[in-house]
């Protein structure tokens, strides 16, 4: 998963929150009385609001990820391996990188 696509699904998660709560609003706003309907609107907005929490705490472990990453590759760059050694560290970042 990259980095921009977490990003955007972020923010269509945020711009849907808005909408739906902003659908809520025009509603009350009318005078309109359709339950079933605000009801229904209610429910995926709620559900929306779960999905960005999700999204902002996929995002937040995508970015911790990347900097613990960016710490052991400094970490195996101060190393002066033997050729055997570079050989298996090479092979453990490919089968877990």
């Amino acid at each position: 998963m990259s980095h921009e696509l977490i990003k955007k699904s972020q923010e269509i998660e945020e711009n849907a929150t808005s909408s739906y709560l902003h659908a809520i609003r025009v509603l009350r706003l009318q005078g309109v009385e359709v339950q079933d309907l605000e009801k229904i609107i209610k429910k995926i907005a709620i559900e929306t609001l779960i999905h960005k929490e999700v999204v902002k705490g996929m995002l937040k472990a995508y970015e911790e990820a990347l900097e613990k990453e960016s710490e052991v590759m400094k970490e195996i760059e101060e190393l002066k391996p033997y050729a055997r050694e570079k050989a298996i560290i090479v092979r453990l970042l490919k089968d877990h990188l």
